[in-house]
């Protein structure tokens, strides 16, 4: 059964790789997977390998749940993982490139980023929070107007960075 599970999520996955058929970079069986590995749980840098990470191009390792899904699918396809270490807002050039077979992140499915990726079915989903300090004047939100008048910020070019701007009178 897991295993059943598993090659039906990397089919799942697949599909979210570039509509042009992949690139020529599977010519030697491999599959490269785009990512940033600075967003964990699901992706983070190591300098070592430790028994469950995975090389990347830069030279340090990646970890964490998109990586151990990356392995799975690269092994459902009969080809090699290579893991393309790349900034947040070079994901999407590098997938319309044929740099890299695939993104696997924690990346919304937008209208704008539909025009040029295919997603699949999310194997997460997270609601949008917001983080404060437990004893901080803040703790006690209820509504996202209660950060009006307040420092707020999100990582640059993510949905989380976009929807503070709804904040009456935020400092972002």
């Amino acid at each position: 059964m897991r295993k059943l599970l598993c090659t039906l999520l990397a089919l799942l996955m697949i599909t979210g790789c570039s509509s042009e058929g992949g690139n020529t970079q599977n010519d030697d069986n491999t599959f490269v997977v785009g990512m940033e590995c600075n967003y964990a749980p699901f992706n983070w840098t190591d300098a070592a390998s430790n028994g469950t990470n995975h090389p990347e191009t830069s030279g340090n390792y990646c970890d964490g749940y998109d990586v151990q899904v990356a392995k799975k699918i690269a092994e459902g396809l009969n080809q090699e993982l290579v893991i393309m270490k790349l900034d947040w807002d070079a994901l999407q050039p590098a997938l319309a490139t044929d740099t890299i077979d695939a993104i696997i992140a924690g990346m919304t499915a937008t209208p704008e980023r539909a025009e040029n990726a295919e997603f699949t079915t999310p194997y997460y989903q997270s609601e949008m929070v917001m983080i404060v300090l437990k004893d901080s004047e803040l703790a006690k939100a209820t509504s996202i107007n209660d950060f009006s008048g307040h420092k707020v910020l999100g990582q640059l070019n993510t949905m989380y960075d976009t929807v503070i701007d709804q904040i009456p009178n935020v400092e972002h």
